[in-house]
C-alpha cells in the first residue's frame, strides 16, 4: 500500500521527525481573464451571503495547485512538504488583468515512524528495538526529572521523541533562560510544536501566570498554542489587559466553536466597565471648577484625553497598543464569519 504524502502548513509533522530538507519548491496556476471576471463577480454573492460557484473554483484551483507541489516534491525524492502556503495575486497589464495562484513549501524526507508504544508483532511480542527506545524514554525521564541540564544528547532525544511527562521540566528552564539563551528557546518551540496539540495547549495555559507573561506568550504565539475557549476563562484569572496581549497568537486551525468563543470573548472586550471617571476638580483659589479625567490608577488628565498622559490607559484601562490588538482580533473574527459559515 502506498504511504500516504504529507502536506502541512507548520513546520515539522508531529511525531515524524526531518531526516533531510532536499529543496524550497513552488508552482504557480495563472486564470485566464474570463475565470477571474467570473470570481470577482461571484464577490457580490459572498457578501450577500452566499456563492458556491466561487467557493467550487477557489477549491478546485487551490486542489490543482496543491497536487503539482506534491508532484514535484515526489519527483524530488520526497514524503512530505512543510511550510506549505498558498497566495493569490492579480497580475496586471495592458489593461488586462489575470490572477496568479501560487503555492510553495519546502520538499522533505520524514521518518516512516511507527507508533512505538503500541506497535506490536503479529504474535503479540513486543520487537527489541520497541523494548530498547521505551527503556531509553525511561532513562531520559529519570535523567530530567533529578535535575539533569537539558542539552545535547537529552534535547536531541526529546525533539525525535518528544516525551509528555518532562514538558513541565522542559518549561521551567525554558523561563529560566528566556532572554538568555536563544538557542533553548529555539529547543522549547520546536519540543512544544511537536507535542500533541490538546496537550501542550492545556498546559500552556494552565502555567500561564502574570509572572512570566512575556515568555508564555512568546511560546504560546511561535507554537500556535491560543485556545478561544481557554482565553475565555483567563477573564476569571487575569484582567482584561493580559488577556488582550495574547490576542494576536494564533491556532493550526479554527472550528466554528472556536468562532463562538472569539465573539464572545470581544464582546466581554468591548463591554468593559470603566474603570477611569471624569470628576470636578477644584483647581487654585482664583481658578474655577473644571471637569478632569482621572485613571484608574488616580493619574489627573484634561477631560478630553483619550488616554492618560501618565500611564497610557483610557477610561477602560486599555492602552493604545491593546486597543490596536482588540481591532486585529476583531478583523481575525470577520474573516472566519466569511469562511466558517
Amino acid at each position: 500500500m502506498e504511504k500516504k504524502f504529507i502536506i502541512t502548513a507548520t513546520n515539522n509533522v508531529e511525531g515524524r521527525p526531518i531526516l533531510k530538507y532536499i529543496d524550497t519548491i513552488c508552482t504557480n496556476i495563472v486564470l485566464g481573464t474570463n475565470l477571474f471576471s467570473d470570481l470577482v463577480a461571484g464577490l457580490s454573492d459572498i457578501f450577500g451571503g452566499h456563492s458556491g460557484t466561487y467557493k467550487s473554483k477557489l477549491e478546485k484551483i487551490y486542489g490543482e495547485a496543491k497536487k503539482e507541489l506534491q508532484e514535484k516534491a515526489k519527483s524530488l525524492g520526497a514524503n512530505a512538504i512543510v511550510g506549505f502556503a498558498v497566495d493569490f495575486d492579480e497580475i496586471s497589464g495592458n489593461g488586462k488583468s489575470m490572477f496568479m495562484i501560487s503555492a510553495s513549501g519546502t520538499a522533505c524526507i520524514i521518518e516512516d515512524k511507527i507508533d512505538l508504544s503500541t506497535e506490536l508483532l503479529s504474535n503479540n511480542v513486543a520487537s527489541s528495538s520497541i523494548v530498547e527506545l521505551e527503556l531509553k524514554k525511561k532513562d531520559i525521564i529519570h535523567r530530567i526529572t533529578n535535575g539533569e541540564e537539558i542539552e545535547g544528547e537529552l534535547s536531541d532525544f526529546l525533539l525525535e521523541y518528544p516525551l509528555q511527562e518532562v514538558a513541565k521540566y522542559v518549561f521551567d528552564a525554558y523561563i529560566q533562560n528566556y532572554s538568555y539563551s536563544s538557542s533553548f528557546m529555539y529547543f522549547t518551540y520546536r519540543y512544544f510544536s511537536s507535542l500533541p496539540t490538546d496537550f501542550a495547549t492545556d498546559f500552556i495555559y494552565s502555567v500561564y501566570s502574570n509572572e512570566n507573561f512575556n515568555a508564555i506568550r512568546s511560546l504560546m504565539t511561535n507554537c500556535k498554542l491560543f485556545s478561544p475557549s481557554e482565553t475565555l476563562k483567563l477573564f476569571d484569572r487575569f484582567t482584561p489587559n493580559y488577556v488582550t496581549n495574547i490576542l494576536l497568537a494564533d491556532k493550526q486551525e479554527y472550528t466554528s466553536e472556536d468562532l463562538q468563543d472569539m465573539l464572545k470573548i470581544y464582546e466581554k472586550l468591548n463591554n468593559l466597565p470603566n474603570t477611569g471617571k471624569i470628576e470636578t476638580v477644584k483647581g487654585g483659589m482664583f481658578s474655577k471648577e473644571k471637569e478632569m479625567f482621572i485613571c484608574q490608577n488616580g493619574h489627573t488628565n484634561d477631560k478630553d484625553k483619550e488616554f492618560c498622559t501618565s500611564c497610557g490607559v483610557n477610561m477602560k484601562g486599555l492602552t493604545n497598543e491593546e486597543l490596536k490588538k482588540i481591532t486585529s482580533f476583531k478583523s481575525k473574527i470577520d474573516i472566519l464569519l466569511s469562511l466558517l459559515k
